[in-house]
């Protein structure tokens, strides 16, 4: 159970329930000047009160981030190096993106399971790591007001003095495995790849930026606009790339950023770039066939997930992605779908959250749906601990190499 899970904050909530619920039953019957039970009451009091300070220490660190998982919190988390200081602009607004952590991409022989091969190092005062840099940002979403935590990484072609003028294409990853030790979505795996891919010249050099599904704690996992609720698309379409440009050299037109998602985040990327291909022109995710968000089941109140539409049947279509193929024109986006190597699933998405069965036929029903100027392109996944390897070169390939940045950061290496 994760730190930042909702399972965890419901399950501190029903404890602190517990604890209140206890003290009012108890109190009458310790109702006495004795010792043990005046001890027994100031201990009914503590008990109540650390129950109501873990919910509330456990909400705040999920809306804010602080700590993403248990080795954060009790410090064997050695995947980030120094912490620094958020910077703010005059006036006490919050600046779209704040470094949090920076640290080196370094490598070692793989001799363990599947990840293992790979970590982060602090720097070290004497050069970069071949491998690039990753580097954990809390993007404050000034449009949408969401704010959410995650990864950027830097190749180490970002650092060469000839880098300076240069605009790196974008690619948005979206899994709620991106702090999955092991995983190949996870920020290390996948920088690890991206690292390895460009070094062997598979790979162009891009910027990589890692985030979850569900950056409002879990209530939205398709990256839409709620009516009345919040507004994820408008995070991931207009404030995420807004404070990746202000802080890095990189592409400002769609044809220079892709969105990749795994079973957590596929819905996500096929429907960012459908609906926003001014922003998006390249969208992967694994194959399978997609219709409406996850959750989604209707719009009569009651149903699950009718919320998401606010009860709209223009709004439940236009989140349905198979009614977009069908009736809207057709966007000038690449898609990529991605099968795993054999006949097993990827290795380490088993069970992700969101993530269903899907056959072969909803596939190609999914893809006989898409026209022209929408291009598919199918991929299938490496074997080994880097299955992702082919999917970062193909969307690679499909980005078109961007313009210079008119306007360079005076800083390199940290937003």
């Amino acid at each position: 159970m994760g730190l930042t899970s909702g399972l965890l904050i419901g399950l501190a909530g029903f404890l602190a329930a517990g604890a209140f619920a206890g003290t009012l039953w108890m109190w009458r019957r310790l109702a006495s000047p004795q010792p043990a039970h005046v001890v027994a009451r100031v201990g009914l009091l503590l008990w109540a009160q650390a129950t109501v300070m873990l919910v509330l220490f456990l909400s705040v660190n999920k809306s804010f981030g602080f700590f993403a998982s248990w080795s954060d919190l009790f410090g064997t988390n050695n995947t980030t190096g120094v912490i620094v200081v958020p910077q703010h602009q005059s006036g006490g607004q919050p600046v779209p993106i704040q470094s949090q952590g920076t640290g080196e991409l370094g490598s070692r022989p793989a001799d363990g399971p599947t990840g293992q091969g790979t970590s982060l190092t602090s720097p070290d005062g004497h050069g970069r790591s071949r491998n690039g840099q990753l580097q954990l940002v809390r993007i404050n979403g000034v449009r949408s007001g969401i704010n959410a935590s995650a990864y950027v990484y830097l190749p180490s072609q970002y650092f060469m003095s000839a880098a300076v003028h240069r605009a790196f294409p974008v690619i948005v990853v979206i899994s709620d495995h991106v702090t999955t030790a092991g995983d190949p979505y996870g920020a290390v795996s996948l920088a690890a790849t991206a690292a390895e891919e460009i070094d062997a010249g598979r790979a162009r050099p891009a910027i990589y930026v890692m985030i979850v599904a569900s950056v409002i704690g879990g209530r939205d996992r398709g990256c839409l606009d709620v009516p009345g609720g919040p507004q994820a698309a408008t995070f991931f379409s207009e404030d995420l790339p807004a404070a990746i440009e202000s802080s890095y050299p990189v592409s400002r037109v769609a044809a220079g950023w892709a969105v990749l998602g795994d079973a957590s985040g596929a819905y996500c990327a096929l429907s960012l770039a459908m609906a926003h291909s001014d922003r998006f022109g390249v969208a992967a995710a694994p194959s399978a066939g997609y219709g409406p968000p996850p959750g989604s089941v209707g719009t009569r109140p009651g149903t699950a997930g009718w919320w998401l539409s606010g009860g709209s049947h223009l709004l439940s279509d236009e989140s349905d992605l198979g009614w977009r193929l069908r009736n809207l024109p057709p966007p000038p986006i690449s898609l990529l779908f991605f099968l795993p190597a054999g006949s097993g699933e990827l290795q380490g998405s088993r069970g992700q959250p969101g993530a269903t069965q899907r056959t072969a036929a909803d596939a190609r029903d999914f893809v006989s749906l898409v026209r022209l100027p929408t291009n598919v392109t199918q991929i299938t996944l490496a074997a080994g601990p880097r299955p992702l390897g082919p999917v970062l070169d193909q969307i690679t390939a499909a980005l078109k190499e961007p313009a210079a940045p008119t306007a360079p950061p005076t800083t390199r290496g940290r937003p």
